[in-house]
C-alpha cells in the first residue's frame, strides 16, 4: 500500500477489500484521501464492488469531500435496478 507505483496500490485496494471485506477498509481510508485520482477511484471502485454494504455506505460518504466532480457524480448516481 506505500509502492510508488499507483497501478499495485489501486490493485493492492482491490485485493484487501475482496479478501478481508470490513477488515481492508482501514488500509483504503488514506487511498480515500490521496491526491492521486487514480488511486482515490480505485478505493471508491473497490469498496462499491466487494465491500458490501457497509463499503457502498463509506464510499458513497466520502462523495462529500471527494474533489474530482465526474467521480463524485459516480458515486452519488442511483444504482441501477
Amino acid at each position: 500500500m506505500k509502492d510508488e507505483d499507483l497501478r499495485k496500490r489501486g490493485l493492492a485496494a482491490y485485493i484487501a477489500v475482496y479478501r478481508w471485506k470490513n477488515t481492508g477498509f482501514d488500509f483504503l481510508k488514506p487511498l480515500l484521501s490521496d491526491e492521486a485520482q487514480l488511486l482515490r477511484f480505485d478505493a471508491v471502485s473497490a469498496l462499491m464492488i466487494d465491500g458490501g454494504p457497509a463499503g457502498r455506505r463509506l464510499a458513497i460518504a466520502h462523495a462529500a469531500v471527494e474533489p474530482n466532480p465526474v467521480l463524485k457524480k459516480m458515486l452519488l448516481k442511483p444504482k441501477a435496478e
